[in-house]
């Protein structure tokens, strides 16, 4: 475990004295840094080695097996992560509202038209240029098989493309372009390009995830790796268990005897992955997903800081007398690095994301999922100037005549074995979903859409949540999103409402949120995690904005010592308790601040001082004045599960979303 993490530290370290080794790069002092850094991580390493050296021999050849075997992506793969991409990027243009527009299209200035065929020409120069050609003899055979069908579906016309440019950016002039290239036989619009991205994708998941059972054989990946075979590694991951806390014991981990001879195609996140099987000794299968670069959008350093936090908090909640009762915990996700664009996430055949699970019910009804959105939501065959109440609308209908309600119990219910088994899951994952819910409110990370979230349908419905991150203003350099922009706090569509039950909804998800969020809120829980999150807090927010520069080495060096950035630490951090205390206030004397407009923290009372304001009045004044009734402590919660639930909040989240499902 601690090889794994010191052999990646020591290859971010080399790629980035290489950076700067560069002479754009060759006054700056970040060259110092990175030198202690990797000096310190080889000093450890070569003692690993002296100590144990043939365990660091295998382990060196297990990770660059593959590290190098599954970096490299298919070019089916490409294509269908391209498609992927370009059809997510149309879905939110084309359902946009005209304020929402500039948002999605952010910093580039014109019409939905010109953004759409800016993607789609950048997207064809770059999958059939010379450089793509000419990686490899089946890149070379594959895209040259497909480049006619592909240009000629999604290769906008060049002096068309530069007509709409440098006109003007309304309605009128696109229509003037797209009624020009009727000749062409070639639909252009946003609704078109839409429909064909659709049949593509359908076509390149049929050659995917559904030939040949789904398998391919280990040794077209990795020969070494279908063949190794070894008695001093263990399978890894075993370090971190179910709580996060608990000490491991070495003597009981599973050591690794093998692989599995043929490797599975999945799809997390929208993207296709590899899913490889480490054999134990003792029979028992591992199953991890290799992600690269170009399969996952999060960083494995940005998902350990996640799991650091959900470990604090299970924790704090295993301590608690109330949570404890109720066997409250997280779920956490087992990650591993291998490289420093490559990692393995554990993800067995049990697993399924809501995704998943919605797109096997389209399949199994034979029902296109893009049709609904371009019949009902494209921006093209909106005619009411009430954006809002055009989209309530559609969203109705789908609700009504086109996704039914009962997608993710009926699926439940076949993986359940007896009423009872189904009853425990229903309960695990309302338990599950509100823990979930506490972090996604305190972050402003509702946007999650259902390929980040996972069920274990063997671990009684464990729910992990993939890529969950802060979500900040773009516009600023690092202020937390405000909980009045967010349309939705945190995800409670129909299905997940349909088969927790609407009493679980308001009993066993409310009161599960209520009793984490105020074990959280105790004093001494309180300090430390205020102290964990400035920790936390400074290093995602210098992730986020190096993210978004052009990755100077120096920056990193600049932005740890800039004010402004402690300055947005102290103030997401503040903010992130202040919605903590209004989840679980310390007083039931609280307005509410739906009805009232008053914030939960301004108004919570010291017992007493209301005790000595009661004293100080005389029997008559007493008497005249109506004492402020108590409300519940959970009223907070119950408005925001209103919030979540409501129909006209629904049909406003982005298209991508799938908030019908």
């Amino acid at each position: 475990a601690v090889y794994y993490a010191l052999r990646v530290q020591i290859l971010e370290a080399r790629d980035q004295m290489r950076q700067l080794q560069q002479p754009q790069y060759a006054e700056t002092k970040a060259a110092d840094d990175q030198g202690g850094k990797s000096s310190n991580a080889k000093e450890v390493m070569s003692k690993l080695h002296q100590m144990h050296p043939r365990l660091a021999l295998e382990t060196e050849t297990l990770l660059d097996e593959i590290s190098t075997g599954f970096k490299k992506q298919k070019p089916i793969d490409e294509i269908y992560s391209a498609l992927q991409r370009l059809l997510h990027k149309c879905l939110q243009i084309g359902t946009s509202s005209d304020d929402q527009i500039q948002l999605v299209v952010q910093p580039t200035k014109g019409s939905r038209l010109l953004y759409v065929w800016s993607m789609l020409n950048k997207v064809c120069d770059q999958m059939f240029s010379v450089k793509s050609l000419a990686r490899s003899e089946e890149h070379s055979r594959i895209l040259n098989a497909l480049r006619p069908a592909f240009e000629r579906d999604f290769l906008p016309n060049k002096q068309q493309f530069e007509k709409l440019r440098n006109g003007p950016a309304n309605r009128a002039a696109e229509l003037a372009v797209l009624n020009a290239k009727k000749d062409k036989k070639v639909d252009f619009s946003v609704k078109a390009v839409i429909g064909r991205l659709s049949r593509w994708k359908g076509m390149l998941e049929d050659i995917l995830f559904t030939k040949r059972a789904n398998l391919f054989p280990l040794r077209k990946w990795s020969r070494q790796l279908s063949t190794l075979t070894t008695r001093v590694l263990e399978i890894p991951g075993q370090y971190l268990l179910n709580d996060g806390y608990s000490k491991p014991h070495a003597g009981n981990h599973i050591m690794l005897s093998g692989f599995c001879r043929d490797v599975t195609m999945v799809r997390r996140s929208g993207y296709p992955q590899v899913r490889l099987g480490f054999r134990g000794a003792n029979g028992h299968i591992s199953y991890f997903l290799v992600q690269t670069a170009a399969s996952t959008h999060s960083t494995t350093k940005a998902d350990q800081r996640i799991v650091q936090l959900m470990t604090m908090i299970n924790l704090m909640l295993k301590g608690n007398g109330a949570a404890s009762s109720r066997v409250l915990c997280y779920s956490l996700p087992i990650v591993v690095p291998v490289h420093t664009r490559v990692r393995l996430r554990l993800d067995g055949p049990s697993m399924v994301s809501m995704e998943e699970i919605y797109l096997a019910d389209r399949k199994r009804r034979a029902i296109d999922p893009t049709n609904v959105i371009v019949s009902q939501l494209i921006y093209d065959n909106r005619k009411d100037s009430n954006a809002k109440i055009v989209r309530t609308t559609a969203f109705k209908d789908i609700c009504k005549n086109h996704v039914p309600a009962n997608i993710l119990t009926h699926h439940i219910s076949e993986a359940s074995e007896s009423l009872a088994h189904a009853h425990s899951m229903r309960t695990s994952l309302a338990k599950q979903l509100a823990l979930s819910s506490l972090l996604v409110y305190l972050f402003s990370a509702s946007e999650r859409t259902p390929s980040k979230m996972v069920l274990d349908l063997d671990k009684c419905c464990a729910f992990y949540d993939i890529d969950l991150a802060p979500k900040y203003i773009l516009t600023s350099t690092g202020i937390l999103e405000s909980t009045d922009k967010l349309t939705v706090p945190f995800r409670l569509t129909r299905n997940i409402c349909n088969f927790i039950s609407p009493a679980g909804a308001t009993g066993i998800f409310a009161n599960t949120l209520h009793v984490a969020a105020a074990c959280i809120n105790e004093t001494n829980n309180l300090s430390a995690l205020e102290g964990y999150l400035d920790i936390f807090m400074r290093d995602d927010l210098v992730a986020w904005n190096l993210s978004r520069t052009t990755r100077d080495p120096s920056d990193e060096r600049r932005l740890y010592r800039s004010k402004q950035l402690h300055s947005h630490i102290q103030s997401n951090v503040r903010e992130m308790l202040r919605r903590l205390n209004k989840l679980a206030p310390t007083s039931s004397f609280v307005s509410s601040p739906v009805i009232d407009g008053e914030d939960y923290v301004s108004t919570t009372l010291n017992s007493n001082n209301k005790k000595d304001e009661y004293m100080e009045l005389s029997a008559d004044v007493g008497s005249s004045l109506k004492p402020k009734e108590p409300v519940p402590l959970d009223r907070f919660i119950h408005s925001l599960i209103a919030q979540a639930t409501s129909s006209e909040n629904l049909a406003c989240m982005d298209a991508t979303w799938i908030a019908y499902f």
